[in-house]
């Protein structure tokens, strides 16, 4: 995967924050993943798309839970950003639910279909 960076010189702390604004994939395939105006991640392997949990990907579980709201009723902010320590982590973190993703329907492929009986 690669990380895209639109801006001007190198990227800082700043350019990696979440917004109120969902991360979202900006082609059909899924391949790449924008996080916000200046980064995006591109390269996403189609196979991090087939494993599921509860009818969804580990990476739409991700993107539904890392964007900066307010409860209605009780106005408590959510922000993602106060939970890594370098703003880079949320790129790590989404990388790492990808490896997941990805080796976890590598396994599944190679299991045996059936199970022999004993």
């Amino acid at each position: 995967m690669e990380l895209q960076f639109k801006g001007d010189g190198t990227p800082s702390s700043k350019h990696f924050r979440i917004g109120a604004k969902k991360m979202k994939f900006t082609d059909k395939s899924r391949g790449t993943l924008k996080i916000n105006d200046h980064v995006s991640i591109a390269g996403i392997p189609p196979e991090a798309h087939q494993y599921q949990v509860n009818g969804r990907t580990p990476i739409e579980w991700f993107i539904d839970r890392y964007h900066v709201k307010t409860d209605k009723k009780s106005g408590i902010l959510n922000d993602p950003n106060a939970w890594f320590k370098d703003p880079y982590d949320l790129v790590r973190a989404f990388r790492r639910i990808t490896h997941v993703s990805v080796e976890t329907v590598r396994i599944s492929n190679e299991l045996p279909s059936s199970i022999p009986n004993s």
